[in-house]
């Protein structure tokens, strides 16, 4: 008896369906290239609770009539190409002919279409069987709609995110697209509401700033190059606008949106050495050379390509980028703002005051949100350094470090790690007894920010208090900001949050301790950075908030917030021993 069977085209068309339609996201990224590949010029999505109910993809482009729209279901029937030698010269986004029958064998499928001219067609599709067919009115272009998405393969379904994250997905999918695609308009509506919509013809950064907001636009710097052969073009944020997040990056080779290792580190490589831990680059570049040294069909999805050569992509695309990065609009501006009129008594050269409350000498208990307590100084002898320093004169080198005398030598201490140690247990203080104190500003500000931001604030609106911020959701993409944590230094408020609620997102797909998470995004958020100039009292201020805290020798990240140099080694590197 033969141990090889065919397949039952049943069993074939979900194993394919498993390639190509991995998850919701993946539905909407092969509906909106169809409707480009049929020339659209307006695309319109809908998606409900995540896509699991409901994607929809209606268009303009040259729609279908009843014969094409039947064979548009059937595996492998294409309109991209001919024969085996054409995929090495493909420029469509599809060609494979298996998107809509594999999507179509996991769902429930309503196709209605209509070309230039000619009757409109609707097909009714479930679990990859047509059962319904009939004419139809509707001008050119096409719609379909895919609900109930796994109904029939519930293991599938079973392993799917939260509605959130899946509808999350999805609208990357489509954002990925629209950012190549600047000559077709783009609307996007999740659950009835507009969450963005983009008209057609207008330049990167202004669909950019449509987006993700005009601040992040506005942070963002020309990279080009075409002197390696491929030719490079897009924005790369600067240095000093980096992330928490990798999900501001994007990578089209030619047009097509593309998840390429090689890609990301050619661009990593040109930020190397430039951006501490924890922060990234944001960026959408897109890449033109050749179709026939690109290979699109190494995967299901065509989300991954191969290059020939490699290394010559690579070197585009990190000298496009590393130019960028030098270039003169790329450099951190010394005054973000316009300088605020200085209160009676100060002049416009000395640093604004970190708003630090007055220490009470004598006592550990230095600042009423502090967890200390009135004790004796620890034993440790980093603390002993600290408990018996001078703080009467404490001088700032590099407006990053703060030294002062101590009986056993010369303390040094890194600004940012004090404070950030301060902020820390004050914040998390503050949590912990949800006291909700917070400094309100003096003009609430107007926060646009990503749907995915939005999402996070509205979720975690408890947490969010708790920390000490005041801010409401004012829209699907804006928010708004009346009041942020107390001791805080930062004139730019609305960048102090948008980093806060991006920690706060990554916290979602980890397990750590979530107060603390919390506690540290604010510290390293809002504390003093390395060149800030601080005023005398502040320098003093600090330390002595220092010593109040619980565990004064390093900040949440691990990093020492001070270091000693004793007599006898001042001595023995003057050789006076």
């Amino acid at each position: 008896m033969a141990k090889i069977r065919v397949l039952p085209e049943s069993a074939a068309n979900r194993i394919a369906a498993g390639e190509v339609v991995e998850r919701p996201a993946s539905v909407a990224k092969e509906l909106v290239e169809n409707a480009l590949d049929a020339d659209a010029r307006a695309i319109e999505v809908r998606v409900e609770e995540g896509g699991g109910a409901l994607i929809e993809v209606a268009d303009d482009g040259a729609g279908m009539d009843a014969e094409d729209a039947r064979l548009a279901f059937a595996r492998h029937a294409t309109s991209k190409i001919r024969d085996a030698d054409d995929i090495l010269r493909v420029a469509t986004f599809g060609f494979r002919g298996e998107a809509l029958p594999s999507i179509a064998s996991v769902a429930e499928v309503e196709l209605l279409t209509a070309p230039e001219g000619g009757e409109g067609t609707r097909l009714v599709l479930r679990a990859g069987r047509l059962i319904r067919e009939e004419k139809a009115a509707r001008a050119r272009g096409t719609t379909i709609a895919v609900r109930n998405l796994f109904f029939n393969t519930p293991a599938r379904r079973k392993f799917l995110k939260s509605e959130p994250t899946e509808e999350k997905r999805i609208r990357r999918a489509v954002i990925a697209q629209a950012l190549s695609e600047r000559d077709v308009a783009f609307r996007y509506l999740r659950d009835g509401e507009e969450v963005f919509h983009l008209p057609a013809g207008e330049d990167l950064r202004l669909r950019l700033a449509r987006l993700f907001g005009r601040p992040f636009a506005d942070e963002l710097v020309l990279a080009e190059g075409k002197e390696h052969g491929p030719v490079v073009f897009g924005f790369v944020s600067k240095i000093d606008a980096a992330r928490g997040t990798r999900d501001y990056q994007f990578f089209h080779v030619n047009r097509r949106p593309v998840q390429q290792a090689l890609l990301h580190q050619a661009v990593a490589a040109a930020y190397q050495g430039a951006l501490p831990r924890g922060r990234h680059p944001a960026y959408v570049l897109s890449l033109t050379l050749d179709p026939e040294f690109v290979d699109v069909n190494i995967h299901p999805t065509k989300r991954e390509v191969r290059f020939s050569p490699e290394r010559t992509v690579f070197a585009a695309v990190q000298a496009a980028v590393g130019r960028a990065l030098r270039s003169e609009s790329s450099l951190p501006r010394l005054w973000k703002e316009k300088p605020e009129t200085p209160r009676t008594g100060e002049s416009r050269g000395e640093p604004r005051p970190l708003d630090l409350p007055p220490a009470r000498e004598g006592s550990w208990t230095y600042h009423p949100d502090s967890r200390a307590v009135e004790s004796e100084p620890a034993e440790a002898e980093g603390e002993g350094w600290l408990a018996r320093a001078d703080l009467s004169r404490v001088h700032q080198i590099g407006n990053t470090f703060l030294v002062t005398a101590a009986p056993e030598g010369i303390l040094i201490a890194d600004q940012h790690t004090v404070h950030e140690r301060i902020l820390f247990e004050e914040t998390l203080a503050r949590i912990e007894r949800r006291s909700g104190e917070s400094q309100r500003l003096l003009f609430p500000e107007t926060v646009e920010a990503d749907p995915d931001l939005v999402r996070i604030a509205e979720e975690n609106c408890e947490t969010i208090e708790a920390a000490g911020f005041l801010v409401h959701p004012a829209g699907p993409r804006a928010l708004l900001l009346e009041g942020t944590p107390p001791g805080l230094r930062t004139s730019e408020p609305r960048r102090f949050l948008i980093g806060f609620l991006e920690s706060l997102g990554e916290m979602e797909r980890t397990n750590e301790p979530r107060e603390k998470r919390v506690a540290a995004s604010v510290a390293c958020h809002g504390a003093v950075r390395a060149g800030d100039p601080l005023a005398p009292e502040e320098r003093s201020a600090l330390l002595r908030r220092l010593r109040a805290c619980h565990e004064p020798l390093r900040c949440p990240h691990g990093r020492p917030t001070f270091l000693t140099v004793s007599s006898e080694e001042l001595a023995r590197r003057f050789l006076r021993t």
